[in-house]
């Protein structure tokens, strides 16, 4: 059988370690009649295109696809979404991360969008085996697994927000990511105990999950994030913004909690979690180790992808001439 080629395209020079992850793993995973190709440029003669950044593009070719990796709601310049209207309206398929996106694509007449989100890796991040347990005695222990930006669409401000909020002695917090020994600081500032992991190889991001109790996400804008599945298929509960992927994972008051966004109601809200010896927070762990077996891994969403290119490789006249 002919192989099936596929062109990842990137469309610019620009280093990006989410990039370059994502496309190893596809590369390594591909079954024995897709072929991956990896280039800045689209090379010629392929079955298939797949851009990453289509809005550098001035025109896709009928047998392109797109992943939309980013928040389409993002406020930033870089990501307006006018800038990429005219590429997603050209792609035979787009796929989203989740189905915010997709509804966000639909009301501006965009139809041909699949969801296929991140997953995550089951050899870094082991299987549940039991619930987590927490005796409401000892800190309940957060987690913010990010790198910081500069322009703070990580909610930084809304975690400072919901620190004055928050009682002392209760939580506790681990920050991991570059530039997160700023927000250890400030979490110190307010008087909770508070560690942080500025670099960590991937491989030992499983203990960190193991080490925290709840994963804090308060992102304005987001297309993932990656630490939600990776929290989630660890059992760990996770406390979102509604941005993303959360909305679609998130099961308010079973795996996890949504925010409002408002800090004093948002604190009182966890705060709550340790009532009645931890009640709370042992019904969000045993829920979180019961779906753990529901949150995709990346073999499964590679391998939804594959079939995704198969489908339209196989169909005649699809896209836009």
């Amino acid at each position: 059988m002919t192989d099936i080629n596929i062109n990842h395209v990137l469309s610019s020079d620009i280093s990006s370690t989410i990039f370059d992850d994502l496309l190893f793993r596809i590369t390594v995973s591909a079954p024995h009649d897709i072929c991956i190709r990896v280039s800045k440029r689209p090379l010629p003669g392929q079955a298939l295109y797949h851009f990453h950044r289509p809005h550098l593009e001035l025109r896709l070719p009928r047998n392109a696809v797109t992943t939309v990796h980013h928040d389409l709601a993002d406020t930033d310049h870089w990501h307006r979404f006018e800038k990429f209207q005219p590429r997603y309206r050209q792609a035979a398929v787009n796929i989203c991360l989740n189905t915010g996106q997709q509804e966000f694509l639909a009301t501006h007449g965009i139809s041909n969008a699949v969801v296929i989100p991140h997953g995550y890796d089951p050899t870094v991040f082991d299987a549940v085996e039991r619930p987590k347990h927490h005796d409401g005695a000892r800190p309940v222990v957060i987690g913010i697994v990010s790198r910081r930006y500069p322009r703070r669409f990580k909610g930084e401000g809304q975690l400072y927000d919901l620190l004055k909020h928050l009682p002392k002695g209760r939580f506790s917090f681990l920050f991991v990511g570059r530039g997160r020994w700023q927000d250890m600081k400030v979490a110190r500032a307010f008087g909770f105990d508070a560690a942080c992991y500025d670099g960590l190889p991937y491989s030992l991001f499983g203990e960190i999950y193991r080490r925290i109790d709840l994963l804090l996400i308060m992102s304005l804008f987001e297309g993932g994030p990656a630490c939600l599945p990776e929290a989630l298929g660890s059992g760990t509960p996770v406390i979102a913004t509604p941005v993303g992927m959360a909305v679609d994972m998130i099961r308010p008051g079973e795996n996890g909690l949504i925010l409002t966004g408002d800090g004093a109601a948002d604190a009182a809200r966890i705060s709550g979690l340790l009532e009645n010896g931890g009640r709370g927070l042992n019904v969000l762990f045993e829920g979180a180790a019961a779906g753990a077996g529901d949150t995709p891994t990346w073999d499964e969403t590679i391998a939804r992808l594959f079939d995704l290119y198969r489908e339209i490789v196989s169909h005649k006249g699809c896209g836009v001439a």
